[in-house]
Protein backbone atom coordinates (compact mmCIF):
# COMPACT_ATOMS: atom_id res chain seq x y z
CA UNK A 1 0.00 0.00 0.00
CA UNK A 2 1.31 3.34 -0.89
CA UNK A 3 1.75 6.41 0.60
CA UNK A 4 -0.70 8.40 -0.98
CA UNK A 5 -3.58 5.56 -1.04
CA UNK A 6 -2.79 5.58 3.03
CA UNK A 7 -3.05 9.50 3.09
CA UNK A 8 -6.32 9.53 1.20
CA UNK A 9 -8.12 6.47 3.08
CA UNK A 10 -7.13 9.01 5.88
CA UNK A 11 -8.67 11.74 4.61
CA UNK A 12 -12.32 9.55 4.13
CA UNK A 13 -12.07 7.74 7.74
CA UNK A 14 -11.42 10.96 8.77
CA UNK A 15 -14.74 12.94 7.48
CA UNK A 16 -16.76 9.99 7.89
CA UNK A 17 -15.94 8.60 11.14
CA UNK A 18 -17.21 11.44 13.20
CA UNK A 19 -20.16 11.37 10.77
CA UNK A 20 -20.87 7.80 11.42
CA UNK A 21 -20.26 8.41 15.41
CA UNK A 22 -22.95 10.84 15.27
CA UNK A 23 -25.41 8.79 13.66
CA UNK A 24 -24.38 5.78 16.04
CA UNK A 25 -25.36 8.18 18.93
CA UNK A 26 -28.68 9.77 17.78
CA UNK A 27 -29.94 6.04 17.23
CA UNK A 28 -28.83 4.56 20.11
CA UNK A 29 -31.18 4.03 23.22
CA UNK A 30 -28.23 5.32 25.18
CA UNK A 31 -26.10 7.97 23.99
CA UNK A 32 -22.65 7.71 24.76
CA UNK A 33 -20.90 10.42 24.59
CA UNK A 34 -17.13 9.48 25.47
CA UNK A 35 -17.56 7.04 22.47
CA UNK A 36 -18.21 10.15 20.38
CA UNK A 37 -15.91 12.45 21.46
CA UNK A 38 -13.24 9.20 21.00
CA UNK A 39 -14.65 8.58 17.30
CA UNK A 40 -14.36 12.94 17.04
CA UNK A 41 -10.47 12.65 18.56
CA UNK A 42 -9.52 9.57 16.05
CA UNK A 43 -11.15 11.58 12.86
CA UNK A 44 -9.09 14.31 13.64
CA UNK A 45 -6.33 12.45 14.14
CA UNK A 46 -6.37 10.86 10.91
CA UNK A 47 -6.69 14.29 9.38
CA UNK A 48 -4.18 15.46 11.18
CA UNK A 49 -1.55 12.82 9.87
CA UNK A 50 -3.13 13.08 5.91
CA UNK A 51 -2.50 16.91 6.20
CA UNK A 52 1.35 16.12 7.69
CA UNK A 53 1.77 13.59 5.54
CA UNK A 54 1.02 15.48 1.85
CA UNK A 55 3.02 18.36 3.77
CA UNK A 56 5.79 16.19 3.84
CA UNK A 57 5.73 12.72 3.51
CA UNK A 58 9.11 11.61 5.09
CA UNK A 59 8.07 13.03 8.45
CA UNK A 60 4.23 13.06 8.39
CA UNK A 61 4.71 9.18 8.18
CA UNK A 62 5.08 8.71 12.05
CA UNK A 63 1.71 11.61 12.67
CA UNK A 64 -0.58 9.05 10.04
CA UNK A 65 0.65 5.26 11.41
CA UNK A 66 -0.31 6.80 14.99
CA UNK A 67 -3.61 8.08 13.84
CA UNK A 68 -4.15 4.97 12.48
CA UNK A 69 -2.88 3.09 15.46
CA UNK A 70 -5.35 5.29 17.74
CA UNK A 71 -8.13 4.71 15.39
CA UNK A 72 -7.68 1.12 15.23
CA UNK A 73 -7.26 0.68 19.06
CA UNK A 74 -10.70 2.60 19.61
CA UNK A 75 -12.42 0.14 17.35
CA UNK A 76 -10.80 -2.85 18.71
CA UNK A 77 -12.04 -1.51 22.04
CA UNK A 78 -15.61 -0.59 21.20
CA UNK A 79 -15.85 -3.92 19.41
CA UNK A 80 -14.74 -5.87 22.39
CA UNK A 81 -17.24 -3.83 25.24
CA UNK A 82 -20.26 -4.42 22.29
CA UNK A 83 -19.28 -8.34 22.29
CA UNK A 84 -18.64 -9.05 26.24
CA UNK A 85 -21.90 -9.16 27.26
CA UNK A 86 -22.72 -12.16 24.33
CA UNK A 87 -19.28 -13.82 25.18
CA UNK A 88 -19.69 -14.06 28.71
CA UNK A 89 -23.37 -15.10 28.19
CA UNK A 90 -22.08 -17.77 25.63
CA UNK A 91 -18.96 -18.99 28.30
CA UNK A 92 -21.19 -19.48 31.00
CA UNK A 93 -22.99 -22.69 31.18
Amino acid sequence: MNLGFSSSLAVVLGIFQPILGLVRGATATDADLPAFFADLICGGMLLFGAVKTRQRAHSGQRFLAAAYGLTFGVFYSSVMVQLQPRIGAIARP
